[in-house]
């Protein structure tokens, strides 16, 4: 699905089913890799359960993606955030593009930081460089986050560390 500047919608490919929840029983999985062009730099979508498949995003990014945005409701408790740090980090150096995370902040903040939290978010935006630097990153609170995104950096990683021209 493409557009002008215009995200037409995405349908999650890999649904939460882990940790005894379920949510294939109320949530059709999609099918389809979305990308759309904004501003001149194309753009691939994921949603959170999503980032734990490198495959995606390596595909995202043979699709020509220089970001990925990947919005997320990244559950809170012991080790998630040390997890959700690597894989936003990982996911970037898999790709070699950038990904942009937007968690929803955790609620009650920092005062119940590391608590389990069920479905509900960890917070931790974050904005990921090719190279796996984390250009700006949130907390639990509710933040926003700005980073400048370099195209040429992309281009430039890619041709030095050529991940996608390999075997999946």
């Amino acid at each position: 699905i493409t557009g002008p500047g215009v995200h037409l919608g995405y349908n999650k490919i890999h649904t939460y089913d882990a940790f005894n929840y379920r949510e294939s029983d109320t949530v059709k999985p999609g099918n389809e890799l979305v990308t759309f062009e904004l501003d001149g730099v194309t753009v691939g979508v994921a949603i959170c359960y999503d980032v734990r498949f490198p495959e995606q995003f390596k595909a995202l990014a043979r699709q020509g993606a220089e970001v990925i945005v990947v919005p997320t409701s990244w559950a809170d408790g012991p080790e998630k955030r040390d997890q959700w740090r690597l894989l936003s980090a990982t996911r970037a150096l898999d790709s070699t593009a950038y990904v942009i995370c937007a968690g929803q902040a955790r609620p009650g903040g920092n005062a119940k930081a590391g608590e389990a939290s069920g479905p509900t978010g960890i917070g931790h935006s974050v904005i990921v460089s090719p190279t796996a630097e984390r250009l700006a990153e949130a907390g639990y609170e509710e933040e926003i986050v700005y980073a400048d995104i370099d195209s040429e950096l992309v281009t430039k990683t890619r041709k030095t560390l050529p991940v996608l021209e390999a075997l999946s």
